[in-house]
């Protein structure tokens, strides 16, 4: 029998072992990716460039509020960029 991650939207939570498990897990995978993201995120924001910090950073934040919806750490990485 095969099994399959719950629908998103659910309200099942992020499995242990995932970025979005608990605060800690996140602030880990937040400090672990902050600077690769930030750089992405300048190459998006032209001339806005110093802005980008704050970019990951609240994109960090609706991924906590959303953490029922990823179920994989692809999934996270995929929302983040």
């Amino acid at each position: 029998m095969s099994t399959s991650s719950p629908p998103m939207g659910s309200n099942v939570p992020p499995p242990a072992g995932s970025p979005l498990a608990d605060a800690t897990a996140l602030e880990q995978y937040f400090r672990a990716h902050f600077s690769e993201l930030a750089d992405e995120a300048k190459v998006h924001l032209d001339e806005a460039v110093s802005s980008a910090p704050r970019v990951v950073e609240v994109a960090f934040r609706h991924a906590w509020d959303e953490r029922a919806h990823f179920q994989t750490p692809q999934q996270l990485d995929a929302f983040l960029q």
